[in-house]
């Protein structure tokens, strides 16, 4: 078994992806199985190729894709609805960015390290979500669990991925939703979704220039308890849509793909197309009503058994 398994992993990324829609893959992926002694997986549908690499990664070179597609897939196979939750990667929370930030029945950050990552800002990056997450995880590998666990405010929850590729709670979070930073929380939005929270809140237009709208609704959000501006936030980023073709495509796209099919950019006529390509034959499971594989608050879990 060949060790250039990183050549492998840009098959899962937006500009190869974009190369399938087209239609003009077949030599680098050719090129790419070959690299890595793969090449006899060239006879396979499409959709099983990205199959049998996603299980030669998660064995042999977990890159960041990997942590975020299982996350990602095991999010939406445990009991949370598609239509309840957005998620995004890459979210701007003061000087960090949160690897995977998800606004549900409360709002998750998850700040992956890879065991090709450094371990140089992990704290200070924490420190950061919990100026506006309520709930802060860590996702990690076994090899690097103890070493973050002692970098990081014990308040912070842990996940480790095992040997089988499944996730494991090593800690769970505390709620941080009494610690909300105003400041920092007002840069992670948009000025129309101030507003509205602050309309939605109070009932009243915020009829101010352009110039002073970023002040005087912080002089709003310090009037509400931390936990209402918490609901009004998740309820804002929730608005926040996928584009159609790409619910499309998560719905109908192999486990290896679920990720990639809610961060592909590219138009509604390539995500399709795509789509068609990946779905012509790859069997989909029965749907099941999995018990909550990612970890939630207790109060939050009795709430979502008793809603349809």
């Amino acid at each position: 078994m060949s060790s250039n398994f990183s050549k492998l992993a840009p098959i899962f990324r937006g500009p190869f992806l974009r190369k399938v829609a087209n239609g003009a893959h077949m030599p680098e992926l050719a090129e790419r199985l070959r690299s890595c002694g793969l090449d006899h997986l060239m006879i396979l549908p499409l959709w099983e190729i990205f199959e049998e690499a996603h299980k030669v990664l998660v064995q042999y070179y977990r890159c960041e894709y990997i942590f975020k597609n299982i996350l990602t897939h095991n999010w939406f196979e445990s009991e949370h609805a598609v239509e309840n939750t957005y998620i995004t990667e890459e979210f701007r929370i003061g000087r960090s960015r949160v690897d995977l930030a998800v606004f549900a029945n409360a709002s998750f950050a998850f700040e992956i390290k890879t065991d090709y990552d450094s371990m140089a800002r992990i704290g200070t990056q924490t420190e950061d979500y919990l100026k506006v997450f309520d709930y802060v995880y860590v996702v990690t590998s076994l090899k690097l669990r103890d070493t973050a666990a002692k970098a990081i405010p014990k308040s912070v929850g842990m996940l480790t991925i095992n040997s089988f590729g499944t996730l494991e709670a090593f800690r769970e979070s505390e709620s941080h939703g009494k610690f909300l930073d105003l400041k920092v929380f007002q840069g992670c939005l948009r000025q129309g979704e101030m507003v509205a929270m602050i309309e939605q809140s109070t009932g009243q237009k915020v009829d101010v220039p352009n110039s002073k709208i970023f002040t005087e609704c912080r002089k709003r959000f310090k009037q509400m308890l931390p936990f209402e501006v918490q609901k009004l936030f998740v309820d804002q980023l929730r608005q926040r849509r996928y584009p159609v073709a790409n619910l499309k495509l998560l719905k109908d796209a192999p486990p290896s793909l679920k990720h990639a099919s809610l961060t592909l950019t590219g138009t509604a006529q390539e995500i399709e197309r795509l789509r068609i390509n990946l779905t012509k034959v790859w069997p989909r499971p029965d749907a099941k009503n999995h018990a909550h594989i990612l970890p939630l608050p207790s109060r939050e879990t009795e709430r979502a058994h008793r809603c349809p």
